[in-house]
Parts: structure tokens; C-alpha cells; sequence
């Protein structure tokens, strides 16, 4: 039996030695019109996430037809500088942001069906995030390095764009996802808008290899097009 909180769009497919398999978008219906999108990258087994990136032949987007909610108190540009203390206190949990695998300065980020210690922040009615939250104690937070990515429409400025084609953001020596899944949270946005994306990542691979992964043609040997990289997402 799900909340409703496990309503989820899966946008995956198996592809021939895919190293990413898709991208898992988790909807967390909100108050009024909003609803928070849950951005996961899955990786196949034993591969680690090394950066989401943009550059001038492929162009990394995150957008709204209308604009990115921020919570002005409580909220946070990466999801490792939200606070446990404000999620337990009821606070910034729908605020919007990018991510690399953590959702606060003590947790790991997985979707709601794959959570199954149960929740730390308080059940007001039926939610917002009750009997689960996506959350699972992690010993190590790393902090996300951000390179050349404007942040403002996840921070306090009005707007529902971010855009690079010259940067990105990742940990040093990448992450992988809290549960055998592999699943690894990239980005948080709330919003009452249509969302649309285009996502570049780069993946090690078991052997130590190194794949970038585009949903544009490959322009190299070393790049893959994986199609499930770009998609939209209606309210």
C-alpha cells in the first residue's frame, strides 16, 4: 500500500550497456498547485556518479514554465546544507535545490518506496512526507562542489531556469546511491509549473573507466547518448 507520497513517474528503460539507466522522477503533490519533483540518476550496479554537467554541445537545463519555489527562511542551493533540525522542526522540506546525493547535512536521499526506516519529520495530517520522508543516515556528508552554476532560482531570486554549458556540480570522488538501486538524487525543485530537463553526467564505471553520458549525439568515443537523459513533466 503506498501514501500518496510514493506517486512517482519512472522514466527508465534497459539500453545495451547503458551506464545510466534513466532518470527516476519522484512527485511529491504539495499544497495548492505545487508538487516537488525528485530528480534520481540510476546507475546500473557498482557505478558511481563523478558530475552533472553542461558544456557548448550539450547544454544542461532544469526549468519551469512559471518558477522554482525557495523557502526564504529554511531553505538551502545544495541539499546537503539543509539542516536535520529544520526538516524535524516541519521546516524546508519542499524548499527547491540541487543535489548530489544527500538531502540534508545527515541523510542520503532515496525515493519514498525504496525508504523504509521510517520518517523524522513530524505527520501533519496526511503528510506532507508521512510515514516516510526519502531519507536514510549517511556516517560521511561530503560537500557538493559547485562549478560555474548560477544558483539563484534555488536560493531567493524569482525564476525557474538553470542553465550551463559551461559547468556543473559533483563530489570529490563521486557518490553512489544509498540502496542496491543505485538511485542518486541530483536535484529538488518545487514548483506549479510544467518542468522540462536536459542532464549530462559523467559515471565511473567498476573497472575505473570513465563514460560521459548526454541525451544529444555522442561527439566522442568517450560520450554516450542515453535519450532518457531529457524529458518534461507536466503537473
Amino acid at each position: 500500500m503506498r501514501t500518496v507520497f510514493a506517486l512517482a513517474v519512472l522514466l527508465c528503460a534497459q539500453l545495451t550497456q547503458a551506464q545510466v539507466e534513466g532518470v527516476f522522477v519522484e512527485r511529491i503533490p504539495g499544497e495548492g498547485l505545487m508538487t516537488t519533483y525528485r530528480f534520481f540518476i540510476d546507475l546500473e550496479d557498482d557505478h558511481v556518479l563523478q558530475t552533472v554537467y553542461g558544456d557548448k554541445e550539450h547544454v544542461l537545463t532544469l526549468s519551469s514554465t512559471t518558477a522554482f519555489h525557495n523557502d526564504s527562511t529554511y531553505g538551502a542551493t545544495f541539499g546537503e546544507r539543509s539542516k536535520e533540525t529544520w526538516l524535524r522542526n516541519g521546516n524546508g522540506w519542499a524548499d527547491s535545490f540541487l543535489a548530489f546525493g544527500f538531502a540534508s547535512d545527515e541523510h542520503k536521499a532515496v525515493p519514498l518506496h525504496l525508504d523504509d526506516d521510517g520518517s523524522l519529520l513530524p505527520c501533519i495530517g496526511t503528510g506532507p512526507r508521512c510515514p516516510q520522508d526519502g531519507l536514510v543516515h549517511a556516517p560521511r556528508i561530503p560537500e557538493v562542489l559547485n562549478m560555474n552554476v548560477a544558483t539563484g532560482y534555488v536560493d531567493g531570486a524569482y525564476g525557474g531556469l538553470i542553465r550551463t554549458d559551461n559547468g556543473g556540480w559533483g563530489v570529490l570522488g563521486g557518490v553512489k546511491g544509498a540502496t542496491p538501486e543505485n538511485l542518486i538524487l541530483i536535484a529538488q525543485l518545487t514548483t506549479d509549473g510544467i518542468v522540462s530537463y536536459s542532464l549530462n553526467v559523467q559515471v565511473r564505471k567498476p573497472d575505473g573507466t570513465v563514460v560521459r553520458c548526454t541525451p544529444d549525439a555522442a561527439m566522442s568515443t568517450e560520450e554516450q547518448q542515453q535519450p532518457l537523459l531529457r524529458g518534461e513533466l507536466a503537473p
